[in-house]
């Protein structure tokens, strides 16, 4: 995956904290905001609360995959920033893919 559709920068996070429109569920909540681009664009927030380095690190590398295999139903233009909650260390891939779907289409991200 490029990392143009990442994101990296401190700013970009703030920027999308500070002007964002909020969905969630159990396990995870989209931060959202339009970028004014022809990509979208995805970061990943995953607190210790959720477990040691090698669970977040794990967690952060399925959300990557999920998302890469979900890119041609996001809409392009749009800036996420996808927090995990605490107890996500104990979810499994299927569980963590059903909740990051789930927030596509309740934030109305997904293409029609």
């Amino acid at each position: 995956m490029k990392s143009l559709n990442y994101l990296k920068k401190d700013s970009d996070f703030t920027r999308v904290y500070r002007e964002k429109k909020t969905s969630g569920n159990r396990n995870l909540v989209f931060y959202r905001r339009k970028n004014h681009l022809a990509i979208t664009r995805i970061g990943f927030s995953i607190s210790k609360k959720v477990g040691g380095a090698v669970v977040r690190n794990r967690i952060k590398r399925q959300l990557r995959e999920i998302y890469f295999k979900e890119l041609k139903r996001i809409k392009p233009g749009y800036d996420i920033v996808c927090v995990v909650k605490k107890g996500g260390g104990q979810l499994s891939y299927q569980q963590l893919e059903s909740s990051f779907n789930h927030l596509l289409r309740v934030s109305k991200l997904e293409k029609r």
